[in-house]
């Protein structure tokens, strides 16, 4: 429509008078108004348009607008999950498997270690009460002060303690048994004697 001034203000003026707000009123009903609505752009379709544009430019296989891609999502997503959970499952199966070795390992050495200090005691020709002596011992033990030198600091205190004796020296090799116990060649004499 093209705009015509006259018309504007003819239909604007009263009583030879130009009301502003008529005229601004008619002006903006038959020009500002149809050139809007003409050139007005169709914003619901341009939004999908737009949406469809950027999940195409994702590039996920056959996933084309919003739909598909909540669904995509959501089922990658319970995928995850189930990953999550399954591997969750397997680490705790794992670490299960993996304390009871550890404990096993720290029982077998633990006896071991034991076993090695009686055996100690023995080759320096120990003829008093082992479990005593090893107590006695291990109560020296601190952290300024490691297992050896609580070893020597005992043995210096108790020289009659030390003396040959019938008991000979061990060199017999360390056993494990299936049980995971630990066996010497010099447990015997020991249980014999009533040592042990």
């Amino acid at each position: 429509m093209k705009f015509n001034i006259e018309t504007a203000i003819e239909q604007s003026t009263e009583d030879g008078k130009l009301d502003a707000k008529k005229l601004m009123e008619f002006v903006d009903t038959n020009y500002v108004n149809p050139i809007v609505a003409k050139n007005k752009p169709d914003l619901d379709k341009i939004t999908v348009e737009a949406k469809e544009k950027w999940i195409a430019d994702l590039g996920f296989e056959n996933v084309k607008d919003e739909a598909q891609l909540k669904a995509y999502v959501k089922g990658t997503s319970d995928e995850w999950k189930e990953k999550h959970s399954q591997l969750e499952t397997n680490f705790n199966e794992l670490k299960s498997k993996y304390d009871e070795k550890e404990t096993a390992y720290n029982t077998v050495s633990s006896k071991m270690t034991s076993f090695e200090r009686r055996e100690q005691l023995l080759k320096d020709n120990f003829n008093g009460d082992a479990e005593y002596a090893l107590f006695k011992i291990n109560q020296n033990v601190s952290d300024d002060k490691d297992y050896e030198t609580a070893y020597t600091e005992y043995k210096e205190a108790h020289t009659k303690d030390f003396a040959p004796n019938k008991v000979p020296n061990s060199t017999a090799k360390k056993v494990v048994t299936n049980e995971g116990s630990v066996k010497y060649g010099f447990e015997q004499i020991l249980e014999e004697q009533g040592k042990l």
